[in-house]
């Protein structure tokens, strides 16, 4: 009996992963900078410990505003950031999931609530302290 082998390689083998991802923790910076919640900030991402997602989803009172791929590198902390520029006065609530193969994780709602973006009244005043009809405003 002749017997022979054939070599063969397996390529791109999906990745399984042991369980769902760990929870992800949603923290923002609004107001940091210089105190004002002025509708400029970002939404940060993280989880410290537990399976990794390889890929985060954000939304903005329930609509999808980013989508992040990750490296999965088990047990290692992950981190993912979004920028948010230019919202108006109101009130924002984040939600984020943490995706892999076996699953996905949703984090706490996170509420961003901007106060400073609308520009302050303008305030004029005047001057025609002695009654002679000459205004100085200020």
């Amino acid at each position: 009996m002749n017997e022979a082998s054939i070599p063969f390689q397996v390529k791109n083998a999906p990745v399984v992963d042991a369980s769902a991802p760990g929870m992800p923790v949603l923290s923002s910076n609004s107001g940091n900078a210089n105190g004002l919640k002025d509708g400029n900030y970002t939404v940060s991402m993280n989880t410290w410990w537990g399976q990794n997602g390889s890929q985060f989803k954000l939304y903005e009172n329930g609509v999808l505003v980013n989508t992040t791929n990750l490296t999965n590198a088990s047990p290692a902390a992950q981190t993912a950031a979004w920028t948010a520029t230019g919202k108006i006065n109101g009130t924002y609530t984040y939600v984020g999931e943490l995706i892999n193969s076996a699953g996905k994780t949703t984090s706490q709602p996170l509420v961003v609530k901007v106060t400073d973006a609308a520009p302050g009244k303008a305030v004029l005043a005047a001057d025609n302290w002695d009654g002679d009809g000459n205004f100085m405003f200020l």
